[in-house]
């Protein structure tokens, strides 16, 4: 899926991918390791301050010449003293967040391209809901296909007559549906909320120099985790750059290893300077209150992605994007709840060999 080098008219070199051009920034030029809702906002190396910030510390250089030993060596012992701790979201966390996900409504057409799964009830593609203790209901929405899987097990498990299946949406089509006037002005007001993998929330905590608080939400704490390496931009047809905002951190580095291959520069760093994370809802917020949304594009999981395309072709339909919707999110289907609704999130990253099974 490689095209030859493109010469970039501010000098940078970029990769023609399928989706774009992806344009790897000199180290020089990299922004400085600020939090991503601090780029977001317009945030640049504007005093000297910021500028020295941004320019790479001796020990940074000293672990580039030594190679990446003592970085892993940093690494495992962060991982010593951090506890492996599974993250369970409680019934109130999960309706906190639900009530959160109107901020997504502004940026709901750049998150065309991403998939999500739900569960259904029968041969209808209405969202399972579950109750709340203020009168609302609330359906459960993943980023990975695995944990909708797992999930539709649990309640299979407790309703073995009840037929259940994963279905995919598109995530534009399911903010859409949830901010409609028609389902705003309900006597019973539905909303849904996103959940991410353990996976991401565990390469999120790694990131974070200080994590805040438990009680605060987060990408460590329930909110979905989004990596960005800051030399990593996007350039589409008429020449615009974008930063490119992925769910999973593991995407970010295979994109950034894949072009720093493609180029053949002996002089490109393997591994980016940095790679910065922030929560999908402190994003959008940003990039609403900046009129910035044109300034980001979504990656979604390649493995959700591969899931959903798998689905959609077995089912007829397209994959997701901006401007095809996948099935209509109409909300309306409930389920009872026994007074257990929290959820413990999947340890499960790798799935490849068992996505096929699954969808048969």
């Amino acid at each position: 899926q490689l095209a030859p080098n493109l010469a970039n008219p501010n000098g940078r070199t970029c990769t023609k991918f399928a989706v774009g051009n992806f344009c790897q920034l000199p180290v020089a030029e990299a922004m400085p390791r600020y939090a991503i809702t601090h780029l977001l906002r317009g945030g640049h190396a504007a005093d000297e301050e910021e500028s020295s910030a941004s320019k790479p510390s001796e020990a940074t250089k000293r672990r580039a010449e030594q190679g990446s030993e003592l970085a892993d060596d940093e690494k495992l012992g962060r991982e010593a003293e951090r506890p492996k701790e599974q993250l369970t979201l409680s019934p109130e966390r999960l309706a906190q967040i639900g009530k959160l996900s109107e901020v997504l409504t502004p940026i709901a057409e750049e998150l065309g391209m991403v998939p999500a799964f739900t569960v259904t009830v029968g041969n209808t593609s209405a969202p399972l809901t579950i109750p709340q203790a203020d009168g609302e209901r609330l359906a459960y929405f993943f980023v990975e296909y695995m944990d909708a899987e797992l999930f539709k097990r649990r309640l299979q498990s407790r309703s073995p007559d009840v037929q259940l299946q994963v279905a995919a949406l598109s995530l534009a089509q399911v903010i859409s549906a949830y901010s409609s006037e028609e389902v705003k002005g309900a006597e019973v007001r539905e909303r849904f909320v996103l959940i991410p993998t353990m996976s991401a929330v565990s390469d999120a905590l790694e990131l974070m120099q200080e994590p805040p608080p438990p009680d605060r939400l987060s990408a460590a704490s329930g909110l979905v985790p989004i990596f960005h390496i800051p030399s990593l931009l996007a350039q589409s047809a008429s020449g615009k750059q974008r930063k490119i905002l992925f769910f999973r951190k593991s995407d970010a580095l295979n994109t950034y290893k894949n072009i720093s291959l493609s180029q053949g520069d002996p002089e490109m760093p393997s591994e980016p300077e940095s790679v910065l994370v922030s929560d999908l809802h402190t994003i959008a917020a940003s990039l609403v209150a900046t009129n910035s949304t044109d300034d980001v594009i979504f990656a979604p999981s390649s493995t959700a992605l591969r899931v959903f395309r798998s689905s959609a072709t077995r089912n007829g339909n397209e994959a997701p994007s901006s401007t095809s919707n996948v099935r209509d999110a109409a909300p309306g289907s409930s389920f009872a709840d026994d007074g257990d609704s929290s959820l413990g999130l999947s340890e499960e990253e790798d799935y490849d060999d068992d996505d096929d099974a699954l969808l048969q």
